[in-house]
């Protein structure tokens, strides 16, 4: 995440855009699976760590708080928008077998006990995540490639658990092979 808080706990969910109109209105680009963050009355922190808040939100229109003429717009343009986890945990409803990508990054992958990696970062690829995998210094050293994608979906991954950080896969070996 580029221009990341001093704290890596904020994760960025939306950028400020460009002004539309006179009266303090800018594009907003969510970069959010949850676009329902975006309500009026809901704060955000800047990468300055300014707090601002949605006054008014249209379709992909926002007005922030006191800002309302086009000039006052002028210094949020290509600002992000950042969201603590814990605000992200309890405003973000889940649908069973959902996680946040911050509580998959850094998991370890296991297939029949023999780790693969690490998770390194989550790439969607048209409409299927994938876990980007950096792989175990041990396979690496039996010249297995560094890294591979497993496809987030149920053929693959067996059970995640946030809590120990590891992920139970299936064919991940046979991926990382054929990679």
């Amino acid at each position: 995440m580029s221009n990341q808080l001093s704290n890596n706990e904020f994760l960025h969910i939306a950028t400020l855009g460009k002004s539309v109109g006179l009266k303090g209105f800018m594009k907003l680009h969510v970069v959010s699976d949850f676009p329902e963050l975006f309500d009026a009355g809901r704060s955000f922190m800047l990468s300055n760590n300014q707090n601002i808040t949605i006054e008014a939100i249209d379709k992909n229109l926002v007005k922030i708080q006191g800002v309302n003429s086009l000039q006052e717009t002028k210094r949020f343009i290509n600002k992000k928008l950042f969201m603590s986890y814990q605000q992200t945990r309890e405003n973000c409803l889940l649908q069973e077998n959902q996680y946040f990508y911050f509580d998959i990054i850094g998991s370890r992958i296991l297939e029949n006990n023999q780790q693969l990696g690490i998770v390194a970062t989550i790439e969607r690829i048209a409409e299927i995540d994938y876990l980007l995998i950096q792989t175990d210094a041990n396979l690496i050293a039996q010249k297995l490639p560094k890294s591979f994608l497993i496809p987030y979906q149920d053929k693959y991954i067996l059970h995640v658990d946030t809590i120990n950080k590891t992920i139970l896969v299936s064919g991940g070996l046979d991926i990382l092979a054929a990679s």
